[in-house]
């Protein structure tokens, strides 16, 4: 297994607003702070709505006396997590032989 060489990161600041903003909305309900693979960072939101949240991309779920700085921290621990994750290449060559597919010519994105 190797490690990819380049980490994920996120914005902090982009993070804090979403995370306050689910506060603020959710009234009495928890917030869940996770990470779809379709998204480019964490989202913060009621946990009635966090219909993509799994085990895999959940930070965790947190009630509204957590502070905003508590989240983060967790957020980083989660980042620490899926940068340290080691990266599994496929057995085969199959990629090999879709990118030769495309020919010299580059026709195949034309």
């Amino acid at each position: 297994m190797r490690k990819l060489n380049v980490d994920k990161s996120y914005s902090k600041y982009k993070t804090r607003v979403a995370i306050n903003h689910a506060f603020a909305t959710a009234g009495s309900e928890n917030i869940v702070v996770f990470w779809p693979k379709s998204e480019a960072s964490f989202i913060a939101i009621k946990q009635s709505l966090a219909v993509g949240a799994n085990s895999e991309n959940t930070v965790g779920i947190f009630d509204s006396f957590t502070q905003t700085t508590e989240v983060l921290d967790c957020c980083d621990a989660h980042m620490l997590k899926l940068n340290n994750k080691p990266m599994t290449w496929p057995k085969n060559e199959s990629r090999i032989d879709i990118i030769g597919s495309n020919g010299n010519s580059g026709e195949h994105y034309k």
